[in-house]
């Protein structure tokens, strides 16, 4: 075997592990729940209940994905700007951001924001609504975002694409 080989070999077994890890830890946050009263009756709790009922697609990166309502149509690019309604929340079923909150869309530059919005939002037309299970990798990482964030904390979203240009 060349060493190319044996380094894509290694690659596709790092990418497997982390999969396995990352399904692994829904499963341990979601037995950790119930045993504790289970998630909040919100819509948080609703979408990390939706993500742990599995049905999901993974993509090679690693990110996760539920089509909740399919648009039809082109899809962005990374430099597109996006107009989008989304709910972000934590596997405990916290919610840490939220355009419905705040009464209004956001728009923005889709290579502007983590990984995991990057390459998931760029799989949808417009008129799209996805769930996204981000592992931390593809989220904050380890240094996590302010006091809202964990380090290293997986993300849950439900993002409904608007429009871009």
């Amino acid at each position: 075997m060349s060493k190319r080989q044996k380094k894509k070999q290694q690659d596709r077994t790092l990418l497997i592990t982390g999969i396995v890890v990352a399904v692994a830890v829904v499963a341990v946050v979601a037995l950790v729940l119930s045993s504790s009263g289970g998630l909040p009756d919100t819509e948080c709790g609703q979408l990390v209940r939706a993500v742990n009922e599995g049905g999901m697609t993974t993509t090679e990166s690693g990110l996760q994905y539920k089509v909740l309502t399919q648009g039809d149509g082109p899809t962005p690019v990374e430099t597109s700007n996006v107009t989008v309604n989304y709910r972000g929340c934590l596997t405990n079923g916290t919610e840490f951001d939220s355009s419905y909150s705040r009464g209004q869309p956001s728009t923005f530059v889709l290579n502007g924001v983590i990984d995991g919005w990057t390459e998931g939002v760029q799989l949808m037309p417009a008129g799209s609504s996805y769930l996204f299970y981000i592992p931390s990798e593809l989220g904050y990482g380890a240094a996590g975002s302010g006091s809202r964030i964990p380090p290293n904390a997986p993300l849950i979203f439900e993002i409904t694409l608007l429009g871009f240009q």
